[in-house]
Order: C-alpha cells, then sequence, then structure tokens
C-alpha cells in the first residue's frame, strides 16, 4: 500500500516537471518583450504635407511585421502618438 502511495507521488512529480519544461519550450508560451522603435515627422505647419503619406506607409510595415511573427517572437507594438503638451 505505502509502496503505491510513493510511486503516485513520484509519477505526479515527474509530470508536473515535464508539462512545466514544455511550456517554456513551447514558442509563444513565454510572454515576448515588445520592441519600441519610433517615427519623428512633422505633422504640424508647412512641412506637414509631406509628412502625412509617412503614418499609413508606417502603419503597414507595422502590420506587416508583427503578422509574420516580428523578430524572434518580439513584436512592435502599436502606433502611439506621444506628441508633448505645447509643442
Amino acid at each position: 500500500m505505502m509502496k503505491d502511495v510513493k510511486r503516485n507521488m513520484v509519477i505526479t512529480f515527474v509530470l508536473f516537471v515535464v508539462i512545466t519544461l514544455a511550456l517554456f519550450m513551447i514558442p509563444g508560451a513565454t510572454l515576448a518583450k515588445p520592441i519600441k522603435i519610433g517615427l519623428i515627422d512633422p505633422y504640424t505647419g508647412g512641412a506637414a504635407a509631406f509628412a502625412k503619406p509617412d503614418l499609413p506607409a508606417w502603419q503597414m510595415v507595422l502590420d506587416e511585421f508583427n503578422a509574420k511573427g516580428g523578430l524572434d517572437g518580439s513584436y512592435l507594438p502599436e502606433s502611439q502618438d506621444y506628441r508633448r503638451e505645447g509643442a
């Protein structure tokens, strides 16, 4: 009887270790850090007419990069506007 209990405990422990290790080996099971890069363009003033077409192109490249799986599982986050107040 005691032999069966020890055997069940060992089997449970081994299964736990195997499942835990398998989760770390599966791509995407661990969270990939985003790659942050910036685009600096003038969206106001006289040069704005030249910069406006850049934003849709930037979004297209970002979407294609992420759709292909990014770089080693890392991705580019969605575009955000980080303009400073009063700039």
